[in-house]
């Protein structure tokens, strides 16, 4: 088959063409220094690449999600620092105010820098991230979690639950931890949890002016009569109380409306205390009376009472069950100086076990952040190695192509200038 000198110059220029752009393109891969990007040029090298580079979008999410929960962390390791500091303030009040020796108006004083370290408190307790987030109110997102309420008591709007971050494939991180456990947890030796701010409450209740020389304990020969201040909500009281056939711990739970839950609980312990009660002719109050000396003492009353409350009172009684002396008031036994010491105690406890927690987080974040680290250094040199140019093996193909279309062009012109006579020779 023969073909005339228009289609020979027009399939060799479109060839040429072909020529230029396929070394244009491997001049413009060695000045960039990168392969082939098309999956057609490569497939088996284009999906490695693709695999890799979403695992790289994998950890740059996860680095993102560290850096947030380290941010969080360092925040609530700032708040629980100055929670730390605060506490060890309050129990050195109370250490302070345990001494006999302390004046009313020093008293007053340490009263009124108790309050101050409790505003403080709270202010902590509110404290936001770099975000602008509340720090302490769970999954809620409660602006302010902690606020008094119309009596005076501080109350948590938030939630128990924690937030929690990505940070692998199979792992999720805390951003922090509950504010209800931080500060509305705190055992102060009783047993059951209180939140940190009625414990500083009862101090600075502790601290009026009277209440420390309140007695703790009442006794009288053969028959008293003692007053408790139950709300309309049943609740659990208890008080300890000596006869002459031993003591024992009286526990009930009372109402305003069910008052004789006591005594049966009294008489239900006679035969360990030799004590009998009866209800009084008030319908509210109790008649003690045994064969020998009574003795109350260690009234604990529900959390929820007023702490500024006279939650019990005693008088002592005659033979015709009439009040033979005045009435003696008896500080509830939360209110106690040695209550006191141990309860800020427990507060400056409870807070560094929350401050160590926090530390703890922010170590498994650190040693976390350095995992995915070390997996993007890897991932980085696996995707430089998929699409990095080999220089060496690029220019000597690009000469092989120059040399080539030079090639070529030469025996182009030489046939395209070749005529009719020039094949008859």
């Amino acid at each position: 088959m023969t073909i005339g000198n228009a289609l020979f110059s027009e399939l060799n220029i479109a060839s040429f063409s072909r020529q230029q752009s396929g070394i244009s393109d491997l001049q413009d891969r060695i000045s960039a220094g990168v392969n082939d990007p098309r999956a057609s040029a490569d497939p088996m090298r284009a999906a490695r690449l693709s695999v890799a580079r979403e695992r790289q979008d994998e950890l740059d999410r996860y680095e993102g999600n560290l850096e947030q929960v380290s941010n969080r962390l360092d925040h609530a390791d700032t708040v629980l620092s100055g929670a730390n500091t605060i506490s060890q303030r309050l129990y050195e009040i109370a250490l302070n105010a345990a001494n006999d020796t302390v004046s009313p108006d020093a008293r007053e004083a340490l009263r009124l820098e108790v309050l101050e370290l409790r505003e403080g408190l709270i202010d902590l307790a509110n404290a936001r991230d770099g975000t602008g987030s509340a720090l302490f109110s769970g999954l809620r997102g409660v602006a302010t979690p902690f606020a008094e309420d119309a009596a005076g008591r501080v109350e948590y709007h938030g939630d128990g639950m924690v937030g929690t971050l990505r940070v692998s494939a199979s792992r999720q991180m805390a951003t922090g931890l509950s504010g209800a456990e931080v500060f509305m947890g705190v055992d102060p030796g009783t047993g059951s949890g209180r939140d940190v701010f009625s414990l500083i409450d009862d101090l600075a209740v502790s601290l009026k002016d009277g209440t420390a020389n309140l007695p703790d304990l009442f006794s009288a020969e053969g028959a008293m009569r003692l007053s408790l201040s139950p709300g309309r909500i049943p609740a659990q009281w208890s008080i300890a109380l000596a006869g002459p056939g031993g003591s024992a711990t009286i526990s009930a739970e009372l109402s305003a409306d069910t008052p004789g839950a006591m005594v049966d609980a009294i008489n239900a312990r006679m035969a360990d205390t030799g004590i009998s009660a009866v209800l009084s002719p008030d319908g509210q109050s109790f008649d003690l009376s045994a064969a020998g000396v009574i003795v109350v003492s260690e009234v604990n009353g529900p959390q929820e009472l007023p702490t500024d409350e006279i939650v019990a009172r005693a008088v002592a009684l005659d033979d015709s069950a009439q009040p033979a002396g005045p009435e003696t008031a008896l500080i509830p036994e939360r209110l106690r100086q040695s209550a006191q010491v141990d309860a800020m105690a427990a507060i400056a406890d409870h807070f560094a076990d929350m401050r160590a927690r926090i530390g703890a987080l922010g170590q498994v974040a650190d040693i976390q952040s350095r995992a995915v680290e070390a997996q993007q250094v890897m991932l980085k040199t696996a995707v430089s190695g998929l699409e990095d140019l080999d220089i060496a093996a690029a220019i000597t193909e690009l000469q092989q192509r120059l040399l080539t279309q030079q090639a070529s062009q030469q025996s182009f012109i030489k046939i395209a200038q070749q005529s009719l006579f020039d094949y008859l020779r």
